[in-house]
């Protein structure tokens, strides 16, 4: 199974459709948490995970030429997580 097909990749369920390659992504970041952060912790935490996620192919890069970077938080005191969303721009 690829990153393409989706599966467990370090903790992280990747599913992606189509071919993985260089063309660009929406990517959208939701982190669910038990309070609000600020929103320059919010954007500061997300850059690891952007890095990451370039670090293992599944964006060129961090540029605005290659991604529309959208990152948003909700409330959810039972279960917080992040998601990650990453749709090919047509």
């Amino acid at each position: 199974m690829t990153i393409a097909d989706g599966n467990l990749w370090n903790g992280i369920y990747v599913k992606l459709p189509g071919h993985v390659g260089p063309k660009r992504r929406r990517v959208e970041i939701v982190s669910f948490r038990a309070r609000y952060l600020d929103k320059d912790n919010l954007y500061g935490g997300a850059k690891v995970l952007v890095d990451a996620i370039r670090d293992i192919g599944l964006i060129v890069n961090d540029s605005p030429k290659w991604i529309d970077l959208k990152v948003r938080q909700k409330l959810d005191r039972a279960n917080q997580r992040t998601e990650i969303k990453i749709a090919e721009i047509i």
